[in-house]
């Protein structure tokens, strides 16, 4: 349920700040060994791609594992960031550093998140208290490298 959740608001603040209408430009991306799914992921970037009339596209990932897919399917149709299409992600990890260019995308504080779940959810189990569902806001900063 949190991971739906976080999607949906990951992506509702990506629609506030491009200021797209809809979800028409929403790629969904398939689990892993769902192959029927994963043919239509590539055949959407690949018309994506073929329609772009020489101008770069930029794709922009919520999670890691959902770029790794996004680059493996552009390595297969032989594109190549920067020089065919921008991208950037949610999630920082050290391999996005070294890669050439780097990766662009949205650094969050994970060792905060996880810090503050705790405590909260040790304050709950000593006093017992069902309390109100809250939102903590974490920052996050933006993190602007070559990819793109």
């Amino acid at each position: 349920m949190w991971v739906h959740f976080t999607r949906i608001k990951r992506y509702q603040g990506f629609l506030r700040a491009t200021r797209y209408p809809d979800g028409t430009h929403l790629i969904p991306v398939p689990y892993p060994g769902q192959s029927e799914s994963l043919v239509t992921f590539q055949t959407q970037i690949k018309r994506i791609m073929e329609q772009r009339e020489n101008k770069k596209v930029g794709f922009f990932t919520m999670n890691a594992s959902v770029f790794v897919q996004l680059l493996q399917t552009m390595q297969h149709n032989n594109y190549t960031y920067p020089t065919n299409y921008g991208v950037a992600t949610y999630e920082e990890f050290d391999w996005m550093t070294v890669m050439r260019p780097g990766i662009s995308c949205i650094r969050q504080d994970s060792r905060r998140i996880g810090t503050d779940a705790a405590k909260l959810l040790k304050k709950k189990l000593e006093t017992k208290e069902g309390g109100v569902p809250t939102t903590h806001i974490i920052p996050t900063t933006l993190i602007i490298r070559d990819s793109f």
